[in-house]
């Protein structure tokens, strides 16, 4: 295979391998990116539920402590049963509950309303002049205005003698609980509003307190001024933020649900909390709260995932990239021994026994080390068929391979010629492996030959001999045995 065909399998391997470890890495980072980030949301919500419980043990205990005592209900049901004359009434009503009220001003809540049961008004402490009118009452629920106040409203029906004699309604509005949650928690809180909510069911005065969304047009961000809260996130962050996530939120599928940002070179966590209007009255949705904090332990997953995937796909490419080269190696070796073997015998060709010769015969020289060399001749091969005389060749290549040693090589060098480069041999050792050759070859049958006759000259190189000298020298004792006779070996020095 040509190597630029082989480079493009190996490339189009790696990019395979690096989109679907990209797609692992990246599913991963996500999953672990859902679970901190529900477990983030698990404790933004449990944040939230701790500031609404704060606020929801205070009410009850000022109820039980201030409200719900006989002084308060007798006055009530005297104004009650006196309702065309009832100004003396609130005025006592005032007087008795003024020093409870300025101590849950204190704490920032004002809304505290006393009506009668059919809504008829009796006293707005956080507005006292305005009394007398009657705010519409949901027959389905007599405990849920039409109109309200925005906030988390808490409403106590008051009993005199088994009979309801009107209810008590304390409000905690957005503002104090967003500025509670920032002035606690390391994040910054916004309370986004249902439109409809805001148009139909809060005061007109109240509307003033709310601003369109740039997350979505149907809902709004509760803006009471009364309340400056710790600004944990300065706002034009929260707008980049904003605008960055605005297309991926569904705001109408009242879930929780999370989101990352990444805004001015930090990572950024947005969470979205269903909450609802009411409590101890019907259970309305009202929207979210919405939650921003800095958190660049997102970072870590966003590194983690960069940092393996170009770690596995840099090995997977080194693991690649050796894979080519030993291929390559492989195969260019595979052709370069393709090459310097004879097709006819499997031994080595002419060419590459004269380059591995004077190879050996320049590390003799250098290294000092013997060098020994023979040509063996097969004069029966110069009268048969050319299909038999490679078949006998190969024949004899085979046992020759199996009796000489694995650093000596063997090549074919003529028609009916084999020559054998024994390294690190002197001349009585390659003599001794002639020996050998000859008596095995005594021995042997070759198809079409019958018993090998041969002609064995031997050798061992000088320090100053060149290739040609060698070779020279070793046809000389080849041509010496052939004088003398059959199976004959000769040594030349």
């Amino acid at each position: 295979m040509k190597p630029v065909k082989r480079i493009w399998i190996y490339i189009s391997v790696f990019i395979v391998i690096s989109i679907l470890l990209f797609i692992f890495l990246w599913n991963r980072k996500e999953s672990l990116e859902d679970i901190y980030l529900a477990q983030k949301t698990v404790k933004t919500q449990a944040e939230f539920k701790a500031t609404i419980g704060g606020f929801d043990k205070l009410i009850n205990l000022f109820f039980i402590g201030f409200i719900d005592n006989d002084n308060v209900k007798n006055l009530l049901y005297e104004a009650l049963v006196n309702k065309d004359n009832d100004s003396s009434y609130r005025e006592e009503f005032i007087k008795l509950l003024k020093p409870a009220y300025e101590k849950l001003k204190t704490f920032n809540i004002k809304y505290l309303h006393f009506y009668f049961p059919d809504g008829t008004t009796f006293l707005r402490f956080h507005n006292i002049s305005r009394y007398g009118d009657k705010i519409k009452i949901n027959p389905i629920n007599p405990k849920e205005e039409f109109k309200t106040t925005g906030g988390f409203r808490y409403i106590f029906p008051i009993f005199y003698k088994k009979l309801l004699i009107g209810n008590a309604e304390i409000a905690v509005s957005f503002g104090l609980v967003r500025q509670e949650l920032n002035r606690l928690f390391n994040s910054e809180h916004k309370f986004l509003i249902k439109k409809d909510y805001v148009l139909n069911k809060l005061f007109v005065e109240e509307r003033k307190n709310y601003i369109q969304s740039d997350l979505d047009p149907n809902f709004f961000y509760e803006n009471d001024p009364d309340f400056k809260s710790l600004q944990r996130i300065p706002s034009e962050t929260i707008a980049l933020i904003n605008k960055q996530i605005k297309n991926r939120i569904n705001l109408d599928k009242k879930k929780t649900f999370y989101l990352i940002s990444y805004v001015n070179g930090n990572y950024y966590t947005v969470s979205f909390i269903p909450v609802y209007a009411m409590k101890y009255a019907k259970k309305e949705y009202l929207g979210y709260l919405v939650t921003y904090e800095k958190d660049n332990s997102v970072a870590i997953y966003s590194s983690n995932f960069w940092i393996s995937y170009i770690a596995i796909s840099s090995i997977v490419f080194l693991l690649l990239l050796t894979a080519f080269l030993i291929s390559y190696i492989k195969e260019k070796i595979f052709i370069e021994e393709a090459e310097s073997i004879d097709e006819l015998t499997e031994a080595y060709n002419k060419d590459t026994f004269l380059s591995l010769l004077s190879a050996e015969l320049a590390r003799s020289k250098r290294y000092d080390r013997p060098l020994s060399i023979m040509v063996i001749d097969f004069p029966q091969l110069k009268n048969i068929d050319e299909n038999k005389k490679i078949d006998a060749l190969k024949s004899l290549v085979g046992i020759l391979l199996e009796n000489i040693r694995d650093t000596d090589y063997i090549a074919h060098i003529d028609d009916t010629q084999l020559a054998i480069l024994t390294p690190e041999t002197q001349l009585e050792d390659a003599k001794n492996l002639a020996e050998r050759i000859k008596e095995i070859m005594q021995h042997t049958y070759i198809e079409d030959i019958g018993k090998p006759i041969f002609y064995i000259g031997v050798t061992e190189a000088n320090t100053d001999d060149s290739v040609e000298t060698l070779l020279k020298r070793v046809k000389q004792a080849l041509f010496l045995a052939e004088e003398k006779g059959e199976n004959r070996i000769e040594t030349a020095s």
